[in-house]
This record gives C-alpha cells, structure tokens and sequence, in this order.
C-alpha cells in the first residue's frame, strides 16, 4: 500500500509478509551496490530488510529483526548496507521488505529507497561505504532526491 508517496507495510498476526522489488541495470561480476531508505516505524515487532540477488538466496540484511525491534516507533531512520554482486547468481538485484511466513504482526512507513551501483558511479576501489553514501543523501535538501543527482564530485 502506498500513502503520500510511502511505501505502507502494514502486517497483521496470520498474514504472511513479503515485499519484493526488482532493480534492474547493467550489474558487472563484483560491483559494490549501495541499498538504502528510510524506514518509519509506527508499532509491532519482527520486520527485516534484506538485499538479494535476482528475487531470493544469497541475502544481505540491510535492517534485521532485532534492529527493528530496538528502534523508537515515529522516528524515521535511514538504514542501509553494500552488497557485493556476484554475476554467478543472476543479471539482477532486488529488495525484500517483511519475510516469508506466518505470525508477523508489524506497521512501518519505508520512503526514499535508493539503490546505487557504487561502481560505476565511483569507478573500482573507489567506492564509499553504506555510511559514506547515507551521509551524501542526508546532506540533500530534504534528506532525499528524485531521479539523479550529483552527491560528490
């Protein structure tokens, strides 16, 4: 469900909880690529993030569980990581909001997701960490950007 441009997870005990989102690109053997978004916590307990590639195995958390758990509902949080991409294990990325099964019982708001390939905007054994990137989009107006933008130069 999206409300005022935000991704709305809203999960409810029984309900199986999996969002999924494919992004596509030209993605070379050992690119570094950058996921990161701002998460909104409004109640419950159990959510995670992961990034992937192609729609499941090889899964990197980008928020777990117990992170979500810890964090203050109503304070929006940017959380993020880098991923190595493997060409063995497909031609595309992706992100999983929620987990596959049943019991999930969680309400949280995700806005401004930002997936960058590292690099080929920053060239090989220049890439910034999942930290360096968050400090980029933070100092944007808004803390956010549409489309492309420079961040560094």
């Amino acid at each position: 469900n999206v409300v005022n441009n935000e991704l709305v997870i809203d999960v409810v005990n029984g309900s199986r909880a999996p969002v999924l989102r494919a992004y596509y690109g030209t993605y070379n053997d050992l690119d570094k690529i950058y996921y990161g978004f701002l998460i909104n916590k409004v109640s419950g307990m159990g959510f995670k993030a992961s990034a992937y590639r192609n729609f499941g195995g090889y899964e990197q958390s980008i928020i777990s569980a117990t992170q979500y758990n810890a964090m203050a509902s109503g304070q929006p949080q940017r959380v993020s990581t880098v991923r190595t991409f493997r060409a063995s294990q497909g031609d595309f990325t992706s992100v999983k909001w929620g987990e596959y099964g049943y019991g999930f019982d969680f309400k949280l708001y995700v806005d401004n997701v930002v997936v960058i390939n590292l690099t080929k905007d920053f060239g090989a054994g220049n890439e910034p960490s999942a930290a360096m990137v968050d400090a980029m989009i933070n100092d944007m107006p808004g803390g956010y950007f549409e489309g492309s933008t420079t961040v560094f130069q």
